[in-house]
């Protein structure tokens, strides 16, 4: 951190660290400790992180947003289901309504 903040600062740029973070990302030791200093100040550690709009957690696993996925592409299979049920649409048809969107909700 020491040698980013150095080479930032020669071209002008300053790390604020009240809002930098660090997280250990690890499926085994979960509370595993670092001390990050940047400019004698302590660098805040935390559990989870939100980047991008996602959730991610010190064990790399995102399971409220997995959750979150699962409800929407429920919700957008309860809207389609007339279509999905209808015998009077070809199987391939009805294929195509589930995967634009459902599978589209799920895996977004």
């Amino acid at each position: 951190m020491q040698r980013v903040n150095k080479e930032s600062e020669l071209k002008g740029i300053k790390i604020n660290t009240k809002k930098t973070k660090v997280m250990v990302v690890s499926k085994r030791d979960h509370n595993q400790r670092m001390d990050i200093k940047l400019s004698s100040k302590d660098i805040e550690q935390v559990k989870d992180f939100t980047y991008l709009g996602s959730n991610i957690s010190c064990d790399g696993r995102n399971d409220k947003e997995i959750r979150r996925r699962i409800a929407i592409a429920n919700q957008s299979l309860e809207k389609i289901k007339k279509l999905i049920t209808n015998s009077k649409i070809s199987i391939d048809i009805r294929k195509r309504f589930v995967k634009c969107y459902v599978w589209s909700m799920l895996l977004y």
